[in-house]
């Protein structure tokens, strides 16, 4: 097909921007002690907002009662938000809401480390569709989620889930907590929600892992620890399985794994040899 090539206006765009140590809690001015399940007309959308940004992080942060998003970015690349809790948002449990750490539209080269979602319906989503890629979420627990963290809508791309851990669910055992998978007619439509995009080492107890292969493309769970299947709310053949609940894999970690090799070819120290799928 024919191709373009365009000159970036970068106009607006900000970098080098850090936030660190703040405890941001979104009260309701006509009542200080807000809801789980309501009063979302009285409550921010969004607690920390990164958007039209490059080279930026938020680091050991805490947001309370948002409706939708504790830490959310939006055109941005090269950020990382380390050590950040997303906790206890307020609204009602249904769509649009309690994406508690939310990758939207034109989010690339996102890392998410060691980071911590309680009471969300998609605790570490991408929600920005197929201008979403590059995404990492590392070291990251999901405590008493609604619903599964998960590439959310249309062909979002190369989505890491590395050493993820879902605890004390609310969904029900035989649901699923964390997915690669056909969303089909969800929502606006979502279709093939990831692709190429990777489970690692992640644990969910007795619930479910749903990977699936969607056409031209391919998911893969590594290592996980749960029931991992290809079985989905919609159509999709089991995506590439390997390891599952067997414990020891190397490397335990595939994004540091990634990150040594990378530091290793730009300072010539030898990395140390670890072993990797064939396919």
């Amino acid at each position: 097909s024919q191709s373009y090539i365009y000159k970036t206006n970068r106009s607006g765009i900000i970098t080098k921007i850090g936030i660190e140590n703040l405890r941001i809690d979104i009260v309701n001015p006509y009542n200080q002690s807000p809801t789980v399940d309501g009063d979302e007309n009285h409550h921010a959308q969004d607690a920390v907002l990164l958007g039209k940004i490059e080279d930026a992080w938020v680091r050991h942060c805490t947001t309370l009662h948002f409706v939708q998003s504790g830490f959310k970015t939006s055109i941005a690349t090269r950020v990382t938000i380390d050590s950040c809790s997303a906790i206890d948002p307020v609204s009602i449990i249904t769509g649009e809401r309690r994406y508690n750490f939310n990758t939207y539209t034109a989010s690339q080269l996102i890392l998410f480390s060691n980071c911590y979602a309680r009471y969300a319906r998609h605790a570490y989503v991408s929600n920005g569709t197929s201008s979403v890629s590059g995404i990492v979420f590392y070291n990251c627990i999901s405590e008493g989620s609604y619903n599964s963290s998960e590439g959310h809508r249309l062909w979002s791309q190369g989505m890491l889930y590395d050493n993820f851990m879902d605890v004390n669910t609310k969904v029900s055992s035989s649901s699923y907590v964390l997915g690669l998978y056909n969303r089909g007619d969800y929502g606006s439509g979502h279709g093939w929600a990831a692709v190429h995009s990777v489970a690692w080492n992640c644990t969910t107890g007795a619930s479910r892992i749903i990977i699936q292969k969607p056409p031209t493309a391919q998911n893969y769970a590594i290592g996980c620890a749960g029931g991992v299947t290809g079985s989905g709310p919609f159509g999709g053949s089991q995506g590439y399985v390997e390891g599952t609940n067997q414990p020891g894999l190397n490397p335990s970690s595939l994004y540091r794994a990634q990150l040594a090799e990378r530091l290793s070819s730009t300072t010539g120290v030898t990395r140390p040899e670890v072993s990797t799928p064939e396919n």
